[in-house]
């Protein structure tokens, strides 16, 4: 259970992430390198803060959406790691649009007004209550605040075990994989939701226990 739907965590048993503290980063401190007494608290915003974004780069965003949160992770890869920057979300009643000019407004400042949106079939999908798919509800908003978006599909979600084996590699660094880093302070929400992830073995497989999602009592 995740901190940011306001329930208790479950860290009981097996997880499905293996996570390390020191996968974890603190950026070099803004105020250190520029000094107090030249930094007008008033003038400063919280992209302003985040030291650890190359600001001639694009961004590289991942979503996704359910009925309970709406959720974005923002990264950039420097030299021979991967980092986790920022974990954006918003809960119900808000949703998709809230998510993406939430996004817009904290980078508003960012010069290289480029994301890199990768997603999967998931957010391709339409129907009759929903006419328009939601990764076109988040390029829509980009776009009309003034950002350049290059999609990546990345196909069919990966199962379970897929994911499981994939990306418990990069976290361990396991056959060469890029080192994958998150920011202490702003992915905080997002290192407490992987942390939480119980593992089940259902048929000799790997899966994610998702049953604590369904538990809202």
């Amino acid at each position: 259970k995740v901190e940011v739907l306001n329930m208790a965590i479950n860290l009981m048993g097996d997880k499905f992430y293996h996570l390390d503290e020191e996968l974890l980063y603190d950026p070099p401190s803004y105020y250190e390198e520029r000094g107090l007494e030249s930094v007008s608290l008033h003038s400063v915003k919280p992209y302003d803060l985040d030291t650890d974004v190359v600001r001639h780069e694009p961004l590289d965003i991942a979503c996704d959406a359910n009925a309970s949160i709406n959720t974005m992770v923002v990264g950039q890869p420097l030299q021979d790691e991967y980092r986790l920057l920022n974990g954006l979300y918003v809960k119900k009643p808000k949703w998709i649009s809230h998510n993406a000019h939430q996004f817009c407004d904290y980078y508003e400042p960012h010069p290289k007004k480029e994301v890199n949106f990768f997603y999967n079939h998931t957010f391709v999908g339409v129907d009759a209550g929903r006419p328009v798919s939601f990764k076109d509800q988040y390029v829509e908003i980009l776009q009309k605040r003034g950002w350049t978006v290059n999609e990546y599909y990345i196909g069919q979600a990966a199962s379970h075990l897929t994911r499981y084996e994939v990306v418990n590699k990069h976290l361990q660094q396991i056959d060469g994989r890029m080192p994958i880093r998150f920011n202490r302070r702003r992915t905080k929400d997002l290192w407490i939701a992987l942390d939480s992830t119980a593992i089940r073995t259902i048929n000799g497989q790997a899966k994610k226990d998702k049953r604590p999602e369904g538990d809202r009592n």
